[in-house]
């Protein structure tokens, strides 16, 4: 899985962690990928404390950084297509995901091990007020 994106799509997450929290990103150092198919490209990433805000459970002052892996950049297919009379042969699907990027705003999704962030939703700026009030609505229902 790659980097998600909006409000709905975290909402979603949210309902399925054990923990998660809206923050701005504020390090991510990419590790080695797996010489898997597809591959997965590991990350160390930190965010900003000032900007967390907890959406489920909660994020203690020890938890400083967490890893993250997502589908890495995956070998383009070729198809040699020449029935077609131009000789050219096509590109099918070259997947390069996008990596965490310093600056943005993130929901982080923690499943089940406190030190790994399963899912990362991108959420625009204009999108976080109503996120955070929907998700807290959701919690204290819950409660």
């Amino acid at each position: 899985m790659g980097i998600l994106k909006g409000k709905e799509t975290a909402l979603e997450h949210i309902e399925k962690s054990k923990l998660a929290f809206l923050a701005t990103l504020s390090e991510a150092e990419k590790g080695p990928s797996t010489n898997t198919m597809p591959p997965k490209d590991h990350f160390t990433i930190k965010f900003d404390k000032a900007t967390i805000k907890n959406l489920k459970g909660r994020v203690y002052e020890n938890m400083k950084q967490y890893t993250y892996e997502q589908r890495g950049e995956s070998i383009p297919v070729f198809l040699n297509n020449t029935e077609g009379g131009d000789g050219q042969a096509g590109l099918i699907n070259p997947i390069k995901p996008e990596a965490p990027s310093v600056g943005k705003q993130y929901v982080a999704c923690i499943y089940d091990d406190l030190k790994i962030v399963d899912c990362l939703i991108e959420i625009d700026w204009t999108e976080t007020d109503e996120l955070v009030k929907t998700a807290n609505a959701r919690r204290k229902s819950v409660v």
